[in-house]
């Protein structure tokens, strides 16, 4: 993974884990200021864990007997979109990968609306 720039977009990514200290870039897209702009500390909190266990998935970095994901090396960037994300939050976050010329991007979404915008 080294080189390479992955997102995932998902609930955020408790990187106090001890296979996850190295992911360090992140935003909030459920919590965004007076400009719309996204959170940057709070993409760190994962109630729902599910953002956390795909971040052990793609990068654990498989010190200390923890979980090695599959490209412990990339570059991550977590970008939080639920609980509370909308489509718009959505197309905000795919926005800021294309910007940040990200190579893969892993997206646990699901729903029954569609959006033009997204697709």
């Amino acid at each position: 993974g080294r080189g390479v720039k992955v997102a995932i977009i998902d609930s955020g990514c408790d990187n106090t884990h001890p296979a996850l200290t190295h992911v360090q870039t992140g935003r909030d897209y459920t919590r965004l200021d007076e400009r719309h702009m996204p959170d940057l500390e709070s993409w760190t909190e994962d109630g729902m864990s599910h953002g956390t266990h795909c971040a052990g998935i793609i990068c654990g970095s498989g010190r200390d007997g923890h979980i090695r994901g599959f490209v412990p090396e990339a570059e991550v960037h977590v970008l939080k979109l639920f609980p509370g994300g909308a489509f718009n939050n959505l197309a905000a976050a795919l926005h800021y990968c294309i910007d940040n010329q990200i190579d893969v991007v892993n997206c646990s979404l699901g729903g029954e609306q569609t959006s033009e915008t997204v697709e």
